[in-house]
């Protein structure tokens, strides 16, 4: 009987232990299953990327303004001009007085002289036209000599108070002032007198209308 109990006993026990067992096993099993699969290890994070440097603005340059141009060269000066025909035939009538032996070709070179130098301007400001030379056919009036008409300038004027005189002839040797009508011609073969052209016979000139020529 004892033997039975102790035996009974003895399978008692065993089973406990089996059963301790089985319920620590389950309670690994649950209390694994609830832990889950360790996590996996943390990623290991990139480091930043290396701060790249301050763009430093270079400043831009300064442009500085051009320099205003140089002003234009001076215009050349303008080129001499020719002498006038009065300024050279003033040097022929000077080389020919210089070279003069007669009185009377003396006197008229001076007429002459004076008439292109000291006269002509003040007969072109009157409006007056002449040249050396005669004036052929045509003639008006011979011979005029008076005080007031001692020049050529003088003998222009007394044509000019005439209305039917158109042309005058002045004699450089003697100072004699002839007027002619508007007829005739010019004879520049002649060098002892000086003729010139009423405004009245110009104007006709002008028009187209004149009869004679220069």
């Amino acid at each position: 009987m004892r033997s039975r109990l102790k035996q009974l006993a003895l399978s008692c026990a065993l089973f406990a232990t089996n059963d301790l067992k089985l319920i620590f096993a389950q309670e690994e099993e649950s209390s694994g299953d609830s832990e889950g699969p360790p996590p996996p290890p943390p990623a290991e994070e990139e480091p930043p990327p290396p701060e790249e440097p301050p763009v430093v603005e270079e400043p831009e340059p300064v442009v500085e303004a051009a320099p205003p141009p140089p002003p234009p060269p001076p215009p050349p000066p303008p080129p001499a001009a020719e002498p006038e025909p009065v300024m050279q035939e003033e040097v022929q009538i000077m080389d020919k007085l210089a070279h003069a032996t007669q009185e009377q070709e003396k006197t008229r070179l001076r007429r002459l002289l004076r008439e292109k130098v000291e006269e002509n301007q003040k007969m072109k400001n009157a409006g007056h036209h002449w040249m050396v030379g005669s004036w052929l056919y045509g003639d008006l009036a011979h011979g005029i000599i008076h005080e007031d008409h001692l020049t050529a300038h003088g003998c222009a004027d007394h044509c000019e108070a005439n209305n039917e005189c158109y042309h005058w002839v002045y004699y450089l040797d003697s100072g004699r002032c002839d007027l002619k009508v508007n007829g005739g011609g010019h004879n520049a073969d002649v060098d002892h007198m000086i003729v010139g052209h009423a405004k009245r016979f110009l104007n006709l000139k002008a028009k187209g209308s004149g009869t004679a020529e220069l």
